[in-house]
């Protein structure tokens, strides 16, 4: 579909990428009837000037569409009945940007972002 609107075309590739998600959750359910389906949240990005950064790829992103996929990818697993797990929270400031000790470069987790996202997964993993 084209249209001369970015936020149409936004919103549009964010409908068919959670149609997506719930159709491969409709999947496993039905070849793997004893998997336990977990969605995890997007993560929060950190906008800064730092030259370290790839400006394309974060320019790209925001916190508050960020927050609007996790809520649409939320209600997703509460209609499909599976956990949802909000690592956005986890892992963001005071200011809802990527918390900076869990990220080298404000996009990718640090060791540290690590350790938080393994810590957050472990009550999930238990049998």
């Amino acid at each position: 579909m084209k249209t001369g609107n970015p936020a149409a075309c936004k919103y549009v590739g964010e409908i068919m990428r959670l149609g997506n998600i719930s159709n491969c959750i409709d999947k496993t359910r039905k070849r793997l009837l004893e998997c336990k389906i977990h969605l995890i949240s997007l993560l929060p990005v950190k906008k800064t000037d730092h030259p370290k950064i790839n400006h394309d790829a974060v320019s790209s992103r925001s916190n508050p569409g960020i927050i609007k996929v996790n809520k649409s990818l939320e209600q997703v697993a509460l209609q499909k009945g599976i956990v949802y797990i909000d690592m956005y929270s986890r892992l963001a400031d005071e200011s809802g940007n990527l918390a900076i000790p869990c990220t080298r470069e404000r996009l990718h987790l640090s060791p540290r972002g690590y350790e938080i996202f393994a810590e957050t997964l472990k009550p999930y993993m238990k049998t």
